[in-house]
């Protein structure tokens, strides 16, 4: 498993992430706003 750099201060790498409804989300289609991001483990 690779380890996460800090990158506090720095620009976010841009994704892609599906939601639970399929719809597809580009982080640059929030860009000029806050946007707060939760990941979490699905124990599923």
């Amino acid at each position: 498993m690779e380890m996460a750099t800090d990158r506090t201060g720095k620009k976010a790498l841009e994704f892609v992430l599906e939601d639970m409804q399929g719809r597809m989300h580009k982080l640059k289609d929030y860009l000029g706003g806050w946007t707060l991001l939760v990941f979490h483990r699905h124990l599923g």
